[in-house]
């Protein structure tokens, strides 16, 4: 497909602002200039343009804070579960850091929990279905030491071991 100069600077500038290909030709068609996903992409190759990728998310969303009757609620279901056995496991060092694990899994997560480093600054984790680690609702700044953070590593797989996962 030939373009126009116009159209072929308007697909320069939408490339360089980092549209992706839905969004490039819809703005060709827009100008004029029909063609295909697959013939558009053929023609950045050609022109040997770039396309800029999009950021991964590499985090798992920070938990919100449960309203009132959340609690309640959860409170009732780890009461129901503890009265059958399944309640949060947990493990605690020497040097302090305690670890659980949670008996309902955080959404979204493969498994989640709590620790409390050396200092008593308790935050939540969690392991995603790639089995990343994330700390969440640790206050702002807050850094747990390199011993800490090592201890609850190694707690952690203790109890993961346990579990048989």
């Amino acid at each position: 497909m030939d373009l126009t100069q116009s159209q072929q600077e308007l697909l320069k500038k939408l490339v360089v602002n980092g549209k992706n290909l839905s969004e490039i030709q819809a703005a060709l068609q827009t100008a004029g200039a029909q063609m295909t996903y697959m013939e558009l992409r053929f023609l950045v190759d050609d022109l040997g343009l770039a396309l800029k990728e999009k950021p991964v998310q590499k985090t798992i969303p920070p938990m919100t804070k449960p309203s009132a009757a959340d609690t309640e609620q959860q409170k009732g279901i780890t009461e129901s579960t503890a009265a059958v056995g399944t309640e949060a496991e947990g493990m605690t060092s020497a040097g302090g850091v305690a670890v659980t694990i949670d008996a309902l899994v955080r959404p979204g997560t493969t498994i989640s929990g709590e620790v409390t480093f050396g200092d008593g600054i308790k935050v939540q984790w969690a392991l995603d279905g790639q089995g990343r680690l994330g700390l969440y609702g640790a206050p702002k700044g807050y850094q747990p030491t390199q011993l800490d953070v090592e201890d609850f590593q190694l707690r952690l797989r203790e109890l993961l071991e346990k579990r048989g996962i």
